[in-house]
């Protein structure tokens, strides 16, 4: 009996850490990264760095850095699940927010991309640029500034 219970303890094992390591090797295919231009001087931002760029509430990092946010012109699932995970708002929600503020005047709308396949070109020629992209597709000219699960 020992032995059947060691023989199935160690089956349990395997089938654990093998759906644990998948578990983990998804939430990476699956993470956000919020870059800057490679050449930068923001090394790291907070997440609520991130929240006060990309929902309008400041245009530069607590170092005094000026940075400006790049979205998506189209309602990608990209868009939905970063706003999503960044601030736990619907697409929706976000959108609305972002209404009241240029009504009111108070914020200035990111610049709006069609693509993350546009982001290359525009990061060449801007330094003060920071964008969020899946993480398969950080380029040479890209900076990890942040990652979001």
């Amino acid at each position: 009996m020992t032995k059947s219970l060691a023989i199935i303890w160690l089956l349990f094992s395997v089938v654990f850490s093998t759906t644990s390591f998948h578990a983990s090797a998804l939430n990476a295919e699956n993470s956000i990264a919020v870059v800057v231009h490679s050449d930068s001087a923001v090394q790291s931002l907070s997440k609520a760095e991130v929240i006060d760029l990309f929902m309008g509430r400041f245009t530069e990092t607590s170092d005094g850095e000026v940075l400006i946010p790049l979205d998506y012109k189209s309602e990608l699932n990209l868009k939905g699940e970063f706003y999503q995970t960044l601030v736990n708002r619907s697409l929706r929600q976000v959108n609305s927010y972002w209404s009241r503020l240029l009504f009111s005047g108070r914020a200035k709308a990111p610049v709006q991309v069609n693509s993350v396949a546009n982001l290359g070109e525009l990061f060449n020629g801007n330094q003060h640029y920071i964008a969020y992209v899946p993480m398969n597709a950080v380029s040479e000219e890209m900076k990890i500034v942040l990652v979001l699960e």
